[in-house]
């Protein structure tokens, strides 16, 4: 079930009418039943049994956790009581026997995950890079909906309990309704327990000027989804089909389409969740922040998918940095580079000498060691979006090149502006590093959205090659001069109407200038809107109404494309 579709919804209505009418503190129960609903829906009913055991599990083994914390501490008082003499780690509970206890269940627990998550999404990427023919035969493994991310928000949650930095829910059912919150399965945000659990299980009562704030911000994701989106899609869709008729400047205008359609239908998605889960009383994090107006890549990767980041960073990077393997690498390089300074700077016996090159070794030691862990990260981010090697490399890769060439090129560039006497900071060259942090990340979802290697590196090849005879603006201008306002309804070489091109430039005006107010102001358009006359609020959040039913594109059954996150 997609959450644009009609279908939604009524459901969405329903459950929300049930979810106020029922008691308070059954709320919860409303969102269990409506998410195992939800799942059922998305295809077959085996399906929904993953995210269930998979909480089922991760409940059972946080609660082993807390037991063995509390028999050691139990039987480590009760040895104080009669005399013997224990270690004062033992009184806290925190003893070596609790502590393989915990380990065992967190490992059991992540490997659990980790291997479902490896059959369903990556075996068949496995087996087809030893043989493709074999890879086949695994195509009717059935992958649920969210796997990836309910498989996150568990593991955090699991590791957090770990790390005593989460207080494990006691109710199982309770605990369910939060693992498989269903507007979340379909493309995140990944949910953290100890950010969100105090909201997600909060007493709502009935607020008329919350829900209205959610549907704004519902109203506005289907405005980015179905009426931007959804029209560049078909853009992309005609020149990636045929780059060498479309080669030259308009391959990158596809390719620059498909950027701004990615982030009209992603961040389209994520208002539409939040906007849902603030009508049930629930905040839940943000997932993007304006990222186009990004100075460099390493601050868009900030600014982009959020939650996948911060889960990152916490759950696979820091621990990487602190872990023996790091350590020994690190300590290695320093070693390799100490004694290439000594052989350098042979004859120079003074301390302060000896010390400056032990702290460039070491300086330089840290950054290398941290940039091959950076190689690892970014390598799993790329394997998360899919398994392909187009994913590895366009949200893998390739951004990990980008952010070591920023880090590297920036004391240069720096030494530079301070020769030239200019300010780094002017305008100018803000407004120029944006447009190339855009286009940098432009190129890399090429890979991201083509098929195959072979594939996103001919469609470069078109967009470097010789500009085609294709004319959108002379066949509009030519067929106006015979048919007047009647060329509107003509179809373009792009697939769609001019009336659709015109459209499409106007939505991606609004876009442009709602996300120029977020970037200055840091507030919520919202509020913005909110505080004008009563008269121009029910016209601007009418017209965007209408704009969605008039001018969104629908296919089948009134529902528009699946959302391109909705397969990770």
């Amino acid at each position: 079930m997609n959450l644009t579709d009609f279908y939604f919804l009524v459901f969405f209505s329903i459950a929300l009418i049930v979810y106020y009418l029922a008691p308070r503190k059954l709320q919860w129960g409303v969102i269990l039943v409506g998410s195992i609903a939800f799942c059922l829906a998305d295809g077959h009913p085996a399906l929904a049994l993953y995210p269930v055991l998979s909480s089922v599990l991760i409940y059972a083994l946080a609660r082993l956790m807390v037991r063995s914390d509390r028999e050691e501490k139990t039987s480590a008082e009760a040895s104080l009581t009669s005399g013997t003499t224990v270690a004062a780690s033992s009184v806290s509970g925190t003893s070596g026997t609790a502590v393989a206890k915990r380990r065992v269940c967190l490992v059991t627990g992540i490997v659990s995950l980790v291997v479902i998550l490896v059959i369903l999404k990556y075996l068949r990427f496995a087996v087809g890079l030893v043989n493709p023919e074999a890879s086949e035969s695994l195509s009717g493994l059935l992958v649920p909906l969210g796997l990836s991310y309910y498989t996150f928000t568990l593991i955090s949650y699991l590791v957090d309990v770990y790390n005593g930095i989460a207080t494990p829910e006691t109710n199982l059912l309770r605990f369910m309704a939060f693992g498989m919150y269903a507007p979340t399965l379909v493309s995140g945000p990944i949910m953290q327990y100890r950010l969100v659990s105090e909201s997600f299980y909060a007493e709502h009562g009935f607020d008329p000027a919350g829900i209205a704030r959610g549907m704004q911000r519902m109203l506005w994701g289907f405005y980015k989804k179905l009426v931007i989106a959804e029209r560049l899609g078909v853009i992309v869709a005609v020149v990636y089909a045929d780059p060498v008729t479309f080669s030259g400047r308009y391959v990158w205008l596809a390719i620059v389409c498909f950027t701004i359609q990615l982030y009209a239908d992603f961040s389209g998605l994520m208002d539409i969740v939040l906007g849902i889960s603030q009508c049930l009383g629930i905040k839940l994090p943000e997932n993007f922040d304006t990222p186009f107006f990004s100075k460099s890549i390493a601050e868009l990767w900030r600014r982009w998918h959020i939650t996948l980041g911060v889960w990152f960073k916490e759950y696979v990077f820091y621990p990487l940095l602190r872990t023996r393997v790091h350590t020994a690498l690190q300590n290695r390089l320093k070693t390799a580079f100490t004694g290439g300074e000594k052989k350098a700077g042979a004859g120079k016996n003074a301390a302060s000498g000896k010390t400056a090159n032990a702290r460039k070794a070491a300086k330089r030691a840290k950054r290398i060691s941290t940039y091959i862990a950076m190689l690892v990260l970014w390598f799993t981010i790329g394997l998360w979006h899919g398994a392909n090697m187009t994913f590895v490399i366009g949200s893998g890769l390739l951004q990990w090149v980008y952010i070591v060439l920023e880090e590297t090129l920036e004391q240069p560039f720096k030494k530079l502006w301070e020769r030239l006497h200019v300010n780094p900071a002017n305008r100018f060259l803000e407004a120029v590093r944006m447009i190339r942090t855009f286009m940098l990340f432009a190129l890399s979802m090429t890979f991201f959205r083509a098929s195959s290697v072979s594939e996103a590196t001919r469609v470069l090849g078109c967009g470097f090659g010789s500009h085609t005879s294709v004319s959108v603006i002379r066949d509009f201008l030519a067929g106006f001069s015979e048919q007047g306002i009647r060329i509107m309804n003509d179809v373009s070489v792009f697939g769609l109407t001019y009336a659709d091109i015109f459209i499409v430039i106007a939505s991606l005006i609004i876009l442009l200038a709602v996300d120029i107010y977020k970037n200055k102001t840091k507030g919520d358009i919202r509020d913005a809107i909110a505080a004008r006359p009563v008269v121009l609020r029910f016209i601007i959040w009418y017209a965007l109404l209408f704009c969605v039913i008039l001018l969104g594109r629908y296919g089948p059954g009134y529902s528009a494309a699946e959302f391109i996150y909705q397969g990770f």
